[in-house]
């Protein structure tokens, strides 16, 4: 769970690197879930967090690369419609940072994107053995 995913090289490179463990590992499965409004921040021109991800959910399929995007139930009918991208991210961003690998868990203050990360110490706190229960109750709390 994040924020969202840069469209930068450094994002590429991550990108590229969970396609290659997809190939190479045909039992993984991987979930993405990133905050709505901030992953479709300008997918009207092809560079959002969810254009840049597409490629991974079309070639390795929804049943391998699960991309699921957090909408905040406090933006709602008028004022959906009548804020513009950025603006609407005021009414409310889910701006966890949890990282699931196997059973491990990670939780951090920041991006793990260099320009963010380098100024200021990133602070991470590992929890071993319950990423699987985590993992459960995030993607049950709504629908896909």
């Amino acid at each position: 769970m994040s924020l969202y995913l840069g469209t930068a090289e450094h994002e590429a490179g991550i990108v590229r690197a969970l396609a290659d463990a997809l190939r190479s590992q045909p039992d993984l499965q991987v979930d993405i879930v990133l905050d709505c409004l901030r992953a479709m921040r300008g997918h009207a021109s092809g560079k959002s967090s969810v254009a840049f991800l597409a490629p991974l959910v079309d070639q390795f399929g929804p049943d391998r690369v699960r991309l699921r995007l957090f909408h905040t139930p406090d933006l709602h009918g008028l004022l959906k419609r009548v804020l513009p991208d950025r603006f609407n991210e005021v009414v409310g961003l889910q701006h966890i940072k949890t990282y699931l690998f196997d059973d491990d868990l990670i939780l951090t203050g920041c991006g793990c994107v260099t320009p963010l990360a380098i100024p200021r110490q990133v602070v991470a706190n590992p929890h071993a053995g319950c990423g699987q229960c985590f993992g459960r109750r995030m993607l049950r709390a709504g629908p896909t």
